[in-house]
This record gives C-alpha cells, structure tokens and sequence, in this order.
C-alpha cells in the first residue's frame, strides 16, 4: 500500500480531531519505532496509518464490536486491557495510548503494563486545555459537567490526567527519559453540537445540574465551548 501524504485521510472527523491526531502520529514516527502496540485503537486509525508507512501495528481495544470491525479490515487487533497486557516484557518497540488513560479502571496499572511491553519507548496523549483563554475555560467546565452525567450512566470517565503523572507511573520511572508536547487547537465547537449533548445527558441530571447545564449554555452562545487540545508524552528508556 502506498503511503498518503494525510495517512489519516480517510477518518471523517471534525478538522482539529483530525490535526490532533496526525500531529500524535508525527511524534511516534519521529521516533523511527519499527514494531508498535496500539492499545484502546478504537477505530484502528492509528494502526491504518502505520502500516501505511510499513510499521508493524498491532492493537488491543476492550469494544468485541470495534476489535471485530478491525479484524475485517485486515488488522491484528486483540480484546482485552489496559491493565492486563497479555505479552512479554520489552515484545514490542513502541506502545502507544491516545486519549485513552483516563478512561481506564486503573490509568496507574495500564500505564505500568504499557511501559512493560516496551522495548525502546512508549508514547501517550491526553487531552489538554490552555486556561487562560476563555472558551477553553467554558470547555473546562462544560466537560466537568458532562462527566459527571457520564459516570452516573455507569462510564468510566476520569478528569483528564495531568500528562507529567503519567512518567510517575512508568515501569521502573527511573529508567525513562521523557518529553512533553502540548497543542491548543483555535476554535469553538458547533453550538449545535454543544447543545445536542446537553440533551443526551439531561435526563440524569439534578436540578441543580439542570440551572448549572443552563448557566453554561447561555455562557457557550456567548463564548464558545473551545475544541480539547492534546499532551503528549514521549518515553524512551535510558540505555543499559
């Protein structure tokens, strides 16, 4: 297959979804990895885009329904956990988590058993807010809201992990050498969209959640709900 200049071209999403995706994609092939562990693939995009580039890609995603439809792409995708990696130690070059940590039973385990299988680096996001503008702040606290509707359904839905806590949890943290990238993306999400969430999510909520959902859709009109910028750590083991 021959690679594309946007190996991520053919994933229909929102422009800055897409950017925050190809720019976590040009951090891991920056590390030249030869063999990488996906793990929460989800949609396999980032398995996609490595073997368009000739990297062997292997994915583990806990969705039987997602690890299925990835299989019928042709990908090697297993079901299963963060925090229970079924493979030796050191067995992959890179592993890599995107925007996923937070969603784990255990970021702390899952974390630890990603570095496990690592042989040379392991590479993850999570997504990141610059504060000081206003509309991420509104998105700060829209998110806050949302996840607390989400965790009453029975989601997994942790605050976002501060990057930097992510090293503290490495195998043998002492034995990495870590970089950080952060990215902002401008931009507001649709009003629409914001409102269509809303929605979802209003039946299990209090009324005080309620007057606060209010409080903060009249904010987003006037404002703007700004679009989750990413974090991105690098890991590479020290040499022996």
């Amino acid at each position: 297959m021959e690679p594309s200049d946007n190996p991520l071209h053919d994933t229909p999403l929102h422009p800055a979804v897409t950017a925050l995706r190809q720019l976590f994609f040009t951090r891991l092939m920056e590390q030249s990895p030869r063999s990488v562990l996906d793990v929460a693939c989800g949609d396999a995009h980032l398995l996609r885009a490595l073997k368009e580039r000739g990297v062997r890609a292997v994915g583990v995603e806990s969705s039987e329904e997602r690890v299925n439809a990835a299989r019928e792409q042709g990908f090697e995708v297993y079901h299963g956990d963060a925090e229970s990696l079924h493979f030796e130690d050191g067995l992959f070059d890179w592993t890599a988590m995107r925007h996923a940590a937070h969603h784990l039973a255990d970021p702390e385990l899952g974390i630890r058993e990603l570095s496990r299988v690592a042989g040379t680096g392991f590479i993850a996001a999570e997504p990141w807010r610059e504060l000081a503008e206003p509309a991420q702040q509104l998105a700060a606290e829209w998110d806050a809201w949302c996840r607390v509707q989400e965790r009453r359904r029975g989601d997994i839905h942790h605050d976002n992990l501060v990057i930097a806590s992510l090293s503290k949890w490495l195998a043998t943290p002492d034995q990495w050498i870590c970089e950080y990238t952060y990215y902002q993306p401008a931009g507001v999400r649709p009003l629409d969209e914001v409102r269509a969430q809303a929605e979802s999510l209003s039946p299990l909520a209090t009324d005080a959640e309620l007057s606060e959902r209010d409080r903060l859709l009249t904010s987003a009109a006037r404002v703007g709900v700004g679009i989750t910028g990413t974090a991105i750590l690098v890991a590479r083991r020290q040499p022996s």
